[in-house]
């Protein structure tokens, strides 16, 4: 557990640093969120969770766990339903949350953009936010699931995912920062479940990233502020979307027992 606690410890650590600079600086005026130095602050926080875990493989004496990460990087062949899962959950959900808060609502949410901007925001999104899953599923996670069930590791990874983002709600200028703060939190665990699943399941990160940049093209292609209201319905439709990832996660076989060569066979069988 040492090597996973040190990751999170340097990831959360620069990262708050960083963006608690940022948005002390705009809290005073002291800079624009479009400032060069503003930019660069910005992008270096978010850069922690991939900076962090390449320089740990890197220095890594294990010539299989380096072999392992780059080769789940550059996984790429599977099954048409691993690829369409990762590139259509996050919509389906999405989707959801739209149809249920459209049902008697003065001004329900809507789409801001047409339907062909989500693969601009997706390709956009597989760079910027989709790498922070280098850190989470390539290292951490990798990490974590073969000494504890998946269930227990989609948790885990889940609070820390959600407590890197927590300073985002407070640098005034980006999206992140119109939504509120609880369901939008407990919603990234709702999402850990399902990245989890796709990565324990196929062994291969860069679907992990694919997914991972699909939910932010999903969230620029609606009014996501007025969707993730604290309300029982929202909660609700989270708690359901939660339930389903909980049951993906039982279709693992041996969760607590996840190790490279039984991911590699899982890829072998979805391709």
């Amino acid at each position: 557990m040492r090597k996973p606690i040190i990751f999170v410890l340097l990831t959360l650590s620069f990262t708050y640093l960083l963006h608690g600079i940022l948005a002390v600086r705009l809290l005073y005026g002291d800079a624009g969120f479009y400032d060069f130095s503003s930019i660069v602050l910005f992008t270096l926080g978010g850069a922690t969770p991939t900076v962090f875990a390449v320089v740990l493989i890197l220095a890594s004496r294990n010539r299989k766990e380096k072999r392992r990460f780059w080769a789940s990087l550059v996984s790429f062949k599977h099954r048409v339903r691993h690829w369409m899962f990762a590139l259509l959950i996050p919509p389906i959900i999405g989707a959801g949350f739209l149809i249920v808060y459209a049902i008697g609502r003065a001004e329900p949410p809507t789409l801001t953009n047409a339907w062909y901007w989500y693969f601009y925001f997706l390709a956009y999104s597989l760079v910027v936010g989709g790498l922070e899953e280098v850190g989470w599923r390539g290292y951490l996670q990798e990490k974590l699931q073969g000494s504890m069930p998946l269930i227990v590791v989609a948790l885990l990874v889940g609070i820390v995912w959600a407590l890197w983002h927590a300073p985002l709600l407070f640098i005034a200028g980006n999206g992140q920062a119109l939504v509120t703060m609880i369901p939008y939190l407990v919603g990234l665990f709702m999402f850990s479940l399902f990245i989890t699943y796709l990565y324990a399941r196929t062994g291969s990160l860069f679907l992990a990233i694919v997914f991972h940049a699909s939910i932010n093209a999903t969230r620029r292609m609606t009014n996501f502020r007025i969707v993730w209201e604290p309300s029982l319905i929202t909660y609700s439709l989270i708690g359901a979307f939660t339930f389903i990832g909980i049951i993906l996660m039982w279709r693992v076989q041996h969760p607590a027992m996840l190790t490279w060569k039984d991911k590699t066979q899982y890829a072998k069988q979805a391709s």
